[in-house]
């Protein structure tokens, strides 16, 4: 019993801690550092290699385990469980891994405040952009510049997320 009270207790220390990644990453997306600091930012940052690191040593140290044994009905469940949240974090790394932020100047062509986006004819395709909707309220379609700085994933160039916009007019 002490070993599942254990396992269960760095499993939930594991979610706190990827919670709190998610929730810092969305926020300096935009610059928000108020609840993390720049520099909690910058640690927050290793937890997905630190977890699928110590995933990968705790499900490797389990099938050691299973291979002396020859048992695996034990820690079956924790088994399985790791095998998960390794693909799962492994599937997040790689996803991560193709983003790209890109910055330039130019001027919106559409605001679709329904869907909270923006929309700029590129030479190529048009970009649509999720943005705040307190953004878009001081967004404009009349030819103004603006700065823009947004993320999205190589696998769809067409749709990112606005980052940071500043009016250049």
């Amino acid at each position: 019993m002490k070993d599942k009270n254990r396992n269960l207790f760095i499993v939930s220390i594991g979610i706190i801690f990827w919670i709190l990644y998610l929730c810092d990453s969305e926020m300096s997306r935009y610059g928000i550092y108020t609840i993390f600091s720049y520099n909690t930012h910058e640690v927050l940052s290793i937890i997905p290699f630190l977890s699928i690191t110590v995933t990968v040593f705790w499900l490797l140290g389990l099938i050691i385990k299973f291979i002396r044994d020859k048992s695996i009905k034990a820690n079956k469940f924790l088994c399985i469980l790791l095998i998960i949240l390794f693909i799962v974090q492994g599937m997040y790394i790689l996803d991560e891994s193709q983003i790209v932020t890109t910055s330039f100047v130019t001027d919106i062509d559409r605001i679709n405040r329904d869907k909270m986006e923006i929309v700029i004819y590129t030479d190529e395709y048009d970009l649509t952009l999720d943005c705040p909707m307190i953004v878009l309220d001081l967004l404009k379609t009349d030819g103004t510049e603006y700065g823009i700085t947004y993320e999205w994933n190589k696998k769809n160039p067409k749709y990112g997320k606005l980052c940071i916009v500043q009016s250049i007019n």
